[in-house]
């Protein structure tokens, strides 16, 4: 069935139901993935909902792969760092604490700013690769915030775009294209929310309906 093949799905649909916009996530077992899925209701189409879905791993992707390469290099700079700290004299102690306050401000709190050490021992050299490091976190860091900004930015595009053929959609089956008028279709839609605002305050509702003597003369002259 359609729940064993998209695991969580109902629930998103349900939710869709109960929301403006939100999101959430799935399983699709015939294609083995995980699904990210947006979704916003769409004022202008009572009852209709905008879907996006993306795979969650494309989303992710990025983010996995520098979180990564972060745990790996501090793993083993912190590994260099505490051997170097055992073989060292407390002649290099003071730089070395410092060294270690900096290196833990700059991944804590995410400080762009690093006391670089310019020695030529061991306490430089360690000082140089935390500060590199550190850059190049930046770098991965300000790259994935600006695909993020894109990729943002390109689902604002396309949905102004599904917006506007919305509504000319809706446009298109409301009204007559020859004399511009509403339709049949537009009338029953807008007869029927008229009699829903009568219920709910509890007033009359009244339909006037004119008639054009021998219109049929007009209709023949003007079409």
């Amino acid at each position: 069935s359609s729940d064993n093949n998209f695991i969580g799905l109902s629930s998103l649909i349900r939710k869709a139901a109960l929301q403006e916009d939100g999101y959430g996530q799935y399983f699709d077992r015939i294609k083995n993935e995980s699904k990210i899925v947006t979704f916003s209701k769409i004022q202008n189409l009572p009852g209709w909902n905008l879907f996006v879905t993306t795979e969650e791993t494309e989303v992710f992707h990025d983010i996995y792969e520098v979180l990564y390469n972060v745990l790996i290099t501090s793993f083993f700079l912190m590994i260099v760092f505490l051997i170097i700290i055992i073989k060292l004299s407390g002649k290099i102690t003071k730089p070395l604490i410092q060294l270690t306050k900096d290196v833990k401000l700059s991944f804590e709190k995410k400080h762009t700013h690093f006391n670089l050490i310019r020695s030529d021992d061991e306490i430089g050299q360690l000082s140089q690769a935390f500060y590199e490091t550190i850059q190049k976190i930046n770098q991965h860091t300000h790259y994935l915030e600006e695909m993020v900004n894109d990729r943002t930015q390109e689902i604002s595009t396309k949905n102004l775009i599904l917006n506007e053929q919305n509504n000319t959609l809706q446009k298109i089956a409301s009204t007559d294209s020859l004399t511009k008028l509403y339709n049949r279709h537009a009338f029953s839609a807008l007869i029927e929310e008229e009699m829903l605002q009568a219920d709910q305050y509890d007033s009359p509702a009244t339909l006037i309906v004119l008639d054009i003597d021998h219109f049929k003369k007009i209709n023949d002259q003007f079409g």
